[in-house]
């Protein structure tokens, strides 16, 4: 039994010392491996390492001093990981010299100047109806543009080299196709007017409230048998009910179905815009807009609704109320309004109504 115990504490011994000894063996058999490293001939240099270990492609980057490869990294064919050898340059640097020329022939077809200092004083773009299919990426060098002007294309998503354009004060995007808005639109933090009219959305970025200057927004769908697009917001999204200073905000024929409560939390909204929403119960929604207090402007035309609750007399800043019906179905709860709030200006139908779109909010109360 003792013989037993003592071959069992040998064969122990025995297996640990031929496990240090392996152990200590193997790294003097890495290290005698080459790492490995690219060729000398070819233009960047990348970092020492094994081709099988897991880094190796996390840490093979370019050398930020190798510019030409940096500017060429999204030629034709460039294979990043490999890099281009010194014979392949005269070929590469011809391409990128083209690609030069048709940039330039492309901005200048565009309205944008080429001269560098001509573009840092554009501040105004207009690119409606140009046959777009994208944002262009060189909007990204206009770095003090702040209007632009993108309707009536077919730009179905925003490119990555618009967020570069931080001074931008008024995009419109009007009649286009674009079907989702990147969370990176919260970049544009100067951002005071977004026009979203007539596309394809459904729904906005949970981030669309950290637009804290916007002032204007415009998800309407106004030309529903013209346009490419149709936007399909059955609720109107939580972000915009946490934008603290938007002061314009217009809904129309879109198939809402009702107003969130949290909607009371636009504390500066002056101008909402619910016409042609037939799917809204207009009754409780203005029931719920009675406690935004600074709400001068309302349009609940064309909703289908004939009588509105007595808490639309809480509005106490209302100033002009649009209400039109299909052959004037509303006129005697017009007539009663007009009675209750002889200081809102009521717009039922024998009168033209304002144009809530395009105009300023003093333009809208004070008349033309």
């Amino acid at each position: 039994m003792i013989l037993n115990r003592n071959a069992r504490y040998g064969g122990l011994v025995f297996a640990i010392l031929l496990t240090f000894y392996s152990c200590s063996g193997s790294p003097e058999k890495e290290s005698a491996a080459l790492p490995y490293q690219y060729p000398r001939d070819t233009v960047w240099r990348g970092i020492p390492m094994q081709k099988k270990h897991q880094l190796y492609l996390k840490n093979c980057l370019p050398s930020p001093v190798d510019t030409i490869l940096h500017i060429a990294k999204s030629a034709v064919e460039f294979n990043y990981y490999a890099g281009r050898s010194e014979s392949e340059l005269p070929s590469l640097a011809l391409q990128l010299k083209k690609q030069q020329v048709f940039n330039y022939q492309f901005l200048k077809a565009l309205g944008v100047p080429t001269d560098k200092e001509a573009r840092e004083k554009l501040k105004f773009l207009n690119l409606t109806g140009r046959g777009l299919t994208h944002v262009p990426p060189e909007l990204g060098i206009l770095k003090n543009l702040s209007d632009l002007q993108l309707s009536d294309n077919t730009i179905r998503s925003l490119g990555a080299s618009l967020f570069f354009c931080r001074t931008l004060k008024k995009i419109d995007l009007s009649s286009n196709i674009v079907d989702h808005i990147p969370p990176e639109i919260s970049y544009l933090n100067n951002l005071e007017e977004l026009i979203l009219r007539d596309n394809r959305l459904n729904s906005l970025p949970g981030n669309f409230s950290q637009l804290r200057n916007l002032k204007v927004l415009d998800l309407s769908n106004m030309h529903r048998n013209l346009s490419r697009g149709y936007n399909n917001f059955s609720y109107i999204p939580p972000s915009i009910c946490n934008l603290p200073n938007l002061e314009k905000l217009l809904l129309e024929k879109l198939p809402i179905k009702l107003i969130p409560v949290n909607i009371v939390y636009l504390k500066k909204l002056k101008v909402l815009s619910l016409n042609g929403c037939y799917e809204l119960n207009v009754y409780n929604a203005i029931r719920i807009l009675s406690q935004i207090t600074e709400l001068q402007v309302l349009d609940i035309s064309f909703t289908g609704t004939t009588k509105v609750p007595n808490e639309i007399l809480l509005l106490k800043n209302l100033k002009v109320l649009v209400w039109q019906e299909e052959g004037n179905s509303n006129q005697e709860e017009i007539a009663r309004l007009k009675t209750l709030m002889p200081n809102t200006k009521i717009y039922s139908g024998n009168e033209s109504r304002p144009f809530l779109r395009g105009n300023s909010i003093n333009t809208i109360l004070n008349g033309y």
